[in-house]
């Protein structure tokens, strides 16, 4: 029966052989810090060559769907002593007769795990040892045995440990927390966040954790020092920059305890005149934004004066804003470009003007009208039809 047994499992295409257990490939002691970090009972099976019993669960139980989802949730261990013709898995050998692991693995586990599961005694097989995290016995098994009672084997340790991390659970939190990590020290805090929030979702009330504290402490650190420094961005009178860090922070807090506080910082900053204008500012080219992608489609295609029409609407639409300048670089790039610049050049000679304009009333803005006012003039007078030379005009009428 054995050999009928190993023919069948070297036969077995790779898709198959994915669907038998996952028996751990490490030292006993590294399958216990698992045990520990997952929370999760260590199964200890033992089996041996050529008995019937033993063969029996390699064909039957071993291979029951079952089974292998109770295994998810437990650290497997197989523990046997004898070597078995290797098999070819995705290029690496195997054992042929536990496909997940190597004979080497498995005769090395042996030795541990009869030591702490039958110290001097003799060992049965086949046999099945539940362990609690820790290394002591939570349940053991003789002979034969049906996924039932493997169930319920292990349900004797989860009373008491709760029902722990799958291994993917485990890959995806230690992974969200190396990336929190990594985004903390590059003070990506959104991305901190969000690895946080990834990470004690897959771990929560599990021992594994207490491992984000130290992040949780990082994140609650940088916070308040991103707080302290858009308090004093508003106090230098950056109140665009400060609130546009603030935007980003209440998004990556969205449903968390910290957003409180930065709700409160821009309600109290939207309370000034400069804070409602750096808010108006935002919101106008958050609503320019795809007049800007369109002109980047428009240039993409060599469509140069369109794209220039769209740079300028920009401009116009979002004064003074981090997009603005970067529609106005676009246009600035067409003019000293000699081929591209004839072909959009109105919108050229309304880019200057506006800008000239944008001056002007900033100028005014900032109490120094005289200056202001003349600059206005100089506009119609350079660029008289212009958009610009008309607002000029009108804010000139108008005592501006």
């Amino acid at each position: 029966m054995r050999w009928i047994a190993l023919v069948f499992l070297v036969a077995l295409p790779l898709a198959a052989q994915a669907k038998n257990v996952g028996w751990f490939e490490g030292t006993f002691e590294e399958a216990l810090t698992e045990a520990r970090e997952r929370n999760v009972p260590l199964l200890v099976a033992f089996n041996q060559d050529e008995e019937e019993s033993n063969e029996s669960l390699i064909q039957g139980l071993y291979a029951d769907a079952t089974f292998i989802k109770l295994m998810l949730r437990c650290v497997p261990v197989i523990a046997s002593i004898h070597e078995h013709p290797p098999v070819k898995i995705g290029g690496v050998a195997r054992c042929s007769r536990f496909p997940a692991v190597t004979c080497a693995q498995h005769r090395r586990l042996e030795t541990k795990a009869r030591e702490v599961c039958w110290g001097e005694r003799p060992v049965s097989t086949p046999s099945h040892v539940v362990l609690h995290p820790d290394g002591t016995e939570g349940a053991r098994m003789i002979d034969m045995v049906s996924a039932g009672e493997i169930e319920g084997g292990l349900n004797v340790v989860r009373k008491k440990i709760g029902l722990g991390l799958t291994r993917d659970q485990l890959l995806t939190a230690r992974t969200a927390l190396k990336a929190g990590q990594a985004a903390l020290t590059a003070s990506d805090l959104a991305a901190a966040l969000q690895a946080l929030r990834t990470f004690d979702k897959e771990v929560v009330g599990t021992p594994m954790a207490a491992q984000s504290a130290a992040l949780k402490q990082g994140i609650a650190a940088a916070l308040d020092a991103e707080l302290v420094r858009c308090r004093e961005l508003v106090s230098t009178q950056q109140c665009e920059a400060a609130l546009r860090a603030s935007d980003k922070m209440r998004q990556a807090l969205s449903g968390m305890p910290e957003l409180s506080a930065w709700r409160a910082f821009d309600t109290e900053l939207l309370k000034s005149k400069e804070g409602r204008a750096a808010r108006k500012a935002i919101e106008a080219e958050e609503r320019v934004k795809p007049v800007y992608d369109k002109g980047v489609a428009l240039e993409a295609k060599r469509e140069f004066g369109k794209a220039a029409a769209e740079y300028l609407r920009v401009v116009q639409a979002a004064p003074r804003t981090p997009l603005a300048q970067q529609a106005s670089a676009k246009l600035a790039a067409f003019e000293a470009d000699k081929d591209i610049a004839p072909l959009c050049a109105a919108a050229l000679v309304e880019h200057s003007a506006e800008l000239a304009y944008q001056s002007a009333h900033a100028m005014i803005a900032a109490g120094k009208a005289v200056e202001g006012r003349a600059a206005l003039g100089e506009i119609v007078r350079q660029w008289p039809a212009t958009q610009a030379a008309a607002r000029a005009k009108k804010l000139l009428a108008t005592g501006g």
